[in-house]
């Protein structure tokens, strides 16, 4: 008897340090885009002058010395806390300055403020609460350890609030939701990354398994029918190009830390997707710091904020494909390697995580510092889905022209009319921008 009491025990125990070395394994973080193996590689990304460039202009703009410049827009670090956080945990992160522990510790404070406040009651549902939570969830997978169970139990409890919401509204799913007009625009893209990310974030969530399945098969289903020939996003603006891969690119990095699947390497339509951009890069222009811009044909701006995909994909196919991930690295060195996004958040946590490699065995010389080589434009006339290049490289001139030739492909989405648009440039200087917009 007293060895089946033993016996009984000893199972009892077993099973109980399975299930909490389970729970233990189910909570640890980070492990959305990285684990504590590769936080070598990237603290050390402080000593290339480059990064410690931009984190000393972070750690500036949290002091209030610096009006933080995203995407041309001054914006005063004071009156933009929903995105203070990014700055301050990219410098705990990365252990930079004497004050990241502090900076983490506000950083903390930001997202639980923020994830604990967003409901289905007070979210701006139409893309703006989605790509909050795609950023804070991003912050929360590197702060966990600064919160206690209270705070995490709050934080989780609010992030499976929302992607409920997001998932049954409507009943099928991801789908078109009552405060969407189609399953194809730009918030879609958005709202789908933000459940997949609230999966993997919390996995022990007894609905995460069809939270991840829902936005899986919404992922693949808008590469494949909202991603034209050529790689374009099927509405023809360049700010709703970016607008996606800004939502697409974060979670195929999740996937692929996940063993889930590689979207950059397996699906060709996002191949072609995420190097778009260098098709219709302008000359550097001189007028902009000899930077190349993004065209401002539709209702995209003259800017180089949506490049900065260019820099993310890049380090996600230095060893499958090193002639892409060079071509798009390349590009994004011809924009002037910029670090930050419109500010809709502006995602600073993620340029650092990204650009560059998140492994140290994933990358090679080239993709550890900017401009380490010289830049070679390599530029030829373009014909693509709604738009045409014309330019000849080989004169001194660079002349370059482009030119909107269809009004838009009618699936679904934002439809902005403006067949016969174009911009011209000579000598790196624009001399016709967009005049039949």
């Amino acid at each position: 008897m007293l060895h089946l009491i033993f016996t009984y025990f000893y199972l009892f125990a077993t099973i109980f340090t399975c299930l909490q070395a389970k729970k233990t394994i189910a909570t640890t973080h980070p492990r959305l885009y990285f684990t504590n193996n590769d936080l070598p590689h990237l603290i050390a990304k402080k000593q290339i002058p480059f990064y410690a460039n931009v984190l000393q202009q972070y750690q500036d703009a949290l002091n209030h010395k610096l009006n933080y410049s995203a995407g041309g827009i001054m914006t005063d670090i004071e009156h933009g806390p929903e995105w203070t956080h990014q700055l301050a945990t990219t410098l705990y992160l990365t252990e930079y300055g004497n004050n990241s522990v502090i900076w983490g510790n506000i950083a903390a404070q930001l997202v639980y403020q923020h994830i604990t406040a967003l409901t289905p009651a007070t979210g701006n549902w139409f893309a703006g609460s989605e790509r909050n939570l795609e950023q804070l969830i991003g912050s929360y997978d590197i702060l966990y350890p600064l919160f206690n169970t209270s705070q995490i139990n709050a934080i989780e409890f609010s992030l499976a609030l929302n992607a409920n919401y997001m998932f049954s509204d409507p009943p099928n799913g991801l789908g078109v939701a009552k405060d969407m007009a189609s399953r194809l625009m730009n918030p879609a893209a958005d709202r789908l990354g933000a459940v997949g990310l609230i999966a993997l974030t919390i996995p022990h969530h007894p609905n995460a398994s069809m939270w991840l399945k829902q936005s899986i098969q919404e992922f693949k289903w808008m590469l494949a029918n909202g991603v034209m020939e050529d790689g374009q996003w099927h509405e023809p603006s360049t700010r709703y190009h970016g607008r996606v891969l800004a939502a697409f690119i974060p979670f195929a990095y999740a996937l692929r830390q996940a063993n889930i699947m590689d979207p950059f390497n397996e699906i060709k339509n996002f191949k072609k997707f995420v190097g778009w951009y260098r098709h219709v890069q302008t000359p550097p222009d001189s007028t902009m710091n000899n930077c190349a811009l993004t065209p401002a044909l539709s209702d995209g701006n003259w800017e180089t904020v949506w490049e900065v995909t260019l820099g993310w994909a890049a380090g996600a196919y230095v060893r499958s494909d090193p002639t892409y991930a060079s071509k798009l690295w390349k590009a994004w060195e011809n924009a002037c390697a910029p670090m930050g996004l419109e500010p809709s958040p502006p995602a600073n946590l993620l340029s650092l995580l990204f650009i560059g490699c998140i492994k140290a065995n994933e990358c090679v010389e080239m993709f550890t510092v900017p401009f380490l080589t010289p830049i070679i434009q390599q530029r030829e006339s373009t014909v693509l889905n709604s738009y045409v290049v014309l330019e000849q490289p080989t004169l001194t001139s660079h002349p370059y022209m482009i030119m909107s030739t269809s009004t838009q492909r009618q699936t679904e989405g934002h439809e902005h009319p403006d067949r016969g648009s174009f911009s011209l440039y000579s000598h790196g200087t624009p001399l016709v921008l967009d005049p039949g917009k």
